[in-house]
């Protein structure tokens, strides 16, 4: 029995579009203000997908770019997730760690779908990393992550109040998003 013939959510047109296109394994980016209903429609999509989807072979994984966002999500921190720490070391580095390290190693092998929340606060070369990464752990080069589903969620013009500077290579991280991973 499907979770959703059991719950009906309340989802905008907006938010239903999100929800169908992630259920059918596109990459999505999802953004909005606060209180636009980002989180709830990821949450709706985790607890559908480990309904219906999750198996030991194909799982989901929950991060987020700090750590207190990533306990407000019970997920864990994309760096501890990925393994690559603060991600200031080339690739070769990395990926000769984690081929090591076991349990970083499955994480990566395993995934299915990793959702990556609060996304404008991560920089464009981590992002770069931890798409090179993933294509060369899962031996997969030619697509987007390795064949991982990509759900990101954030608020670039939040961000930009913040830290105006870093907002100009968010900005860029953006439109390099959607030709990489949505054209």
């Amino acid at each position: 029995m499907d979770f959703e013939e059991n719950i009906h959510f309340n989802f905008t047109k907006s938010q239903e579009k999100a929800f169908e296109a992630m259920k059918n394994g596109k990459n999505i980016f999802i953004t909005g203000s606060g209180g636009t209903g980002k989180s709830y429609v990821i949450q709706k999509f985790i607890q559908w997908y480990k309904m219906n989807k999750e198996r030991e072979n194909k799982k989901i994984f929950i991060t987020s770019t700090t750590g207190l966002s990533s306990l407000l999500i019970n997920g864990m921190t994309i760096h501890r997730f990925s393994g690559i720490g603060t991600g200031e070391k080339e690739i070769d580095y990395y990926y000769d760690k984690i081929k090591k390290l076991k349990p970083c190693k499955d994480r990566w092998l395993q995934t299915s779908v990793l959702i990556i929340d609060e996304i404008s606060m991560m920089e464009a070369d981590l992002f770069d990393k931890l798409e090179m990464l993933a294509k060369k752990v899962r031996k997969r080069d030619h697509s987007p992550f390795g064949g991982i589903q990509i759900i990101l969620s954030g608020d670039f013009y939040n961000y930009l109040q913040l830290h105006r500077k870093t907002f100009v290579l968010n900005h860029l991280l953006g439109i390099w998003l959607f030709k990489k991973l949505f054209i």
